[in-house]
């Protein structure tokens, strides 16, 4: 049986994260069978495409990894031909791509093959943990061809013999070429607030910050996103001085201040992290016997955050050696159990806002991930009992981020690697929500960039190959307290619902616009009870609280303040009120 898919054109992110895929039909479904350990049972597929890319969105009735330790193969019929290429499930494949080796073979007619990896296709994908799902991207111009823009598509499990589709079936896809999407957002390296702290995370390859071949692409990179606090992996040859002494070079501070520093003192210990806010104490962490350590700060963020920082910059072991790696991340939770309890190594003020930032390596088994966010402890022998890393007993949130100018959202890419790992997302920023809010936050990747955006902020095409990984940048500030009580609204980024205030956009928050208000202020110093408002069609400042609204009272010139009582069925457009003071009824804008 021949099944087709919907040709979907759509905005996909390689970033792990599915929201993007929410208006693409399921091009397959199938259901769950029961496989042996290691196995993989295919559950559904979603197939997107846009200028650049063929997406597949895969789910799987078991977490397998899905860069090595698998028998995973995807089957593409580029020319839409069973008579051409190798012969199985019923097509004829021209390209075969085994994702547990990262290795493939391209099909030739008349016979032949030719080897390739993944930068010949393009191959990208998240995450790089196991999981039940998972998003790949192809590149279409590799893929396609020159007969048309219909093909056929084929996913085998090896291991457990499970395809999708199922046997006796075909599934083709064919490229959407009429809709156009919209330009990809370009994200700015701007704060969205100037107020706002921002905090790098960067890998630097071996002590390359220090090689004068590099510095001037890491100096680019630095100056233009200009950070408050610079967290440094693998500087193993040089100091934590020598580091401080390079960063004050590149972005001096205004007369009297200077920039501060830790880590790297330690035999073993490539963390390193520079901060122009004061660090007030240090610990080192070593969870395991490797040659990577983790350096936990705590800062004197008052000026910015009116409170304190914990900030842990980890680095941590790497490839298969995922039990040194789990012990490592048992450590860093026991530290944050022990600094959130009164009597331990360290104790912080309650919302102490907490950042774990680095180089953290994760791949292979999705517990490494899941403890660093929820607190699972897994040796709890050594290390100590769970612990509920965010204050208000919730998760810690991991600030999943995206290239600036691409839909990409891998943190290291080596082309030149060996073993042919295909670009992953190494690189993390995981925060305490509950008392930080984010603003902007990014991946650098000057390959994706322009001439013009490269010029805009002083940037080389190839600074980013100064090292295999990127800079990662977050933003965060303290959240805006709520007087009016809202919640967000989930299915409508942006807004939030209060039980007695209604609904009302937060983007430019003090400022609000309110579903029948329009635009008004709400004053920083506004409490629960106090609650006073700028109403900018009234032009006049307001008071209400949770007790009396619908009524408000209106300040204005003497006698002419009042009481007034605001209508339910009020638009931004048209307002309509009584004025107690007037005994009248009256509107907003007025009317003849």
């Amino acid at each position: 049986m021949a099944l087709s898919a919907f040709a979907e054109r759509a905005p996909i992110a390689i970033d792990g994260v599915f929201e993007d895929w929410a208006d693409v039909p399921v091009a397959y479904s199938d259901a769950e069978d029961q496989v042996g350990a290691g196995q993989v049972d295919f559950l559904n597929l979603w197939l997107a495409d846009d200028e650049d890319f063929l997406f597949f969105r895969l789910e799987s009735a078991q977490e397998f990894d899905s860069s090595e330790n698998n028998q995973v193969i995807l089957y593409i019929d580029a020319d839409d031909n069973p008579a051409t290429g190798l012969a199985i499930g019923g097509i004829g494949a021209e390209v075969e791509w085994r994702l547990g080796s990262r290795r493939g073979t391209v099909y030739l007619t008349g016979g032949g093959t030719v080897s390739f990896n993944y930068r010949d296709i393009r191959f990208r994908g998240a995450p790089t943990v196991d999981a039940l799902e998972f998003e790949f991207a192809v590149g279409r111009n590799e893929i396609i061809a020159e007969t048309g823009f219909t093909m056929r598509i084929l996913w085998l499990d090896e291991g457990s013999g499970d395809t999708l589709p199922d046997s006796g079936e075909t599934l083709s896809y064919t490229f959407d070429e009429g809709n156009a999407l919209p330009p990809l957002n370009l994200l700015s390296f701007e704060r969205d607030k100037l107020e706002d702290l921002r905090i790098a995370t960067y890998n630097v390859l071996f002590d390359n910050l220090f090689n004068p071949n590099a510095q001037p692409g890491f100096r680019r990179q630095i100056q233009a996103v200009a950070p408050d606090i610079i967290n440094f992996q693998e500087i193993f040859s040089n100091t934590a001085a020598d580091t401080r002494n390079l960063i004050s070079q590149w972005l001096p501070l205004p007369e009297g201040e200077s920039w501060h520093v830790d880590g790297g003192f330690v035999p073993n210990n490539d963390t390193i992290t520079v901060s122009r806010y004061p660090i007030l104490d240090t610990w080192q962490l070593f969870g395991s016997n490797t040659t990577t350590g983790n350096l936990a700060v705590l800062l004197d963020t008052e000026a910015a955050l009116e409170r304190k920082l914990l900030l842990i910059n980890a680095h941590l072991p790497s490839g298969s050696n995922e039990t040194a790696r789990q012990q490592e991340i048992d450590l860093i939770m026991a530290f944050i159990r022990d600094a959130k309890e009164e009597g331990g190594v360290v104790t912080v003020e309650p919302d102490t806002p907490i950042v774990v930032v680095g180089d953290l390596n994760l791949v292979g088994r999705s517990q490494q991930l899941q403890t660093l966010l929820d607190g699972d402890i897994q040796d709890e022998t050594t290390f100590g009992s769970d612990v509920f890393p965010d204050w208000d007993g919730s998760n810690l949130t991991d600030l999943i981020s995206r290239h600036t100018d691409a839909p990409m959202g891998y943190t290291w890419r080596n082309d030149g690697e060996s073993l042919g790992f295909w670009p992953g997302h190494l690189d993390f920023v995981i925060y305490s929500d509950s008392v930080l809010e984010t603003g902007n936050h990014f991946i650098v990747y000057t390959p994706d960039m322009s001439s013009d955006r490269l010029s805009t902020y002083g940037l080389s095409g190839g600074d980013s190959n100064v090292s295999d990984h990127m800079m990662v940048v977050g933003d965060f500030r303290i959240p805006a307290v709520d007087v009016l009580g809202g919640t967000d609204i989930t299915s409508v980024p942006g807004w939030r619902r209060s039980p007695w205030y209604g609904d009302y956009y937060v983007g430019s928050y003090p400022w609000i616009f309110h579903n029948e208000h329009g635009w008004q202020w709400i004053y920083p110093g506004s409490t629960s009870d106090i609650v006073y408002i700028f109403d900018h069609g009234f032009d006049q400042w307001l008071f209400t609280n949770e007790s009396v609204y619908r009524f408000m009272f209106v300040f204005g010139p003497p006698g002419e303040e009042a009481w007034i009582w605001s209508f339910p069925d009020n638009t931004p457009e048209l307002r309509h009120f009584f004025n107690f003071g007037t005994d009248q009824l009256f509107s907003i804008p007025p009317q003849n």
